[in-house]
């Protein structure tokens, strides 16, 4: 009586080793790329929120305000128009930021705001997310793509 496996039976365990895993890892990366997805909308809608609440300062407070990047560190600041720094986002580690401009200028006129462009963020070289900003006259219009 023979004890063990004959060629042919190790040869399937294998086989069928091999395609539970090569299953599984399609799975993961699969989770991965949706978890990194939803990660970049997150960072998307934080930054469309920082932007929306300084542009919403300066409408309260009736001043003049400059939104901009600062590429150097990763960030998107906010001053008011005497050029104080009143908030600071920074990205979390892995996102780059970018934009049409590198300054975006909020002006308080009789509650009347004038500027517009697009700040894009990156992340893994995969994953781009536009946070488009319009400025119609008296009301803000902040929103990031999904």
């Amino acid at each position: 009586m023979k004890k063990g496996f004959t060629l042919i039976e190790t040869l399937i365990a294998i086989g069928i080793l091999g395609m539970i895993s090569g299953v599984t890892v399609t799975f993961y990366l699969g989770a991965l790329k949706i978890y990194d997805n939803k990660k970049c909308d997150f960072v998307a809608l934080e930054t469309a929120s920082f932007i929306s609440k300084s542009i919403n300062t300066c409408l309260e407070n009736k001043e003049n305000g400059c939104i901009y990047i600062d590429v150097e560190r990763n960030c998107i600041k906010f001053k008011n128009g005497d050029g104080y720094l009143k908030g600071t986002y920074f990205l979390p580690s892995g996102f780059k930021v970018w934009g049409s401009s590198l300054r975006f200028y909020v002006y308080c006129n009789k509650d009347k705001l004038i500027d517009s462009g697009t700040i894009k963020i990156k992340y893994k070289n995969d994953f781009y997310r536009d946070i488009t900003m319009s400025v119609p006259i008296g009301l803000p219009y902040v929103k990031a793509d999904e």
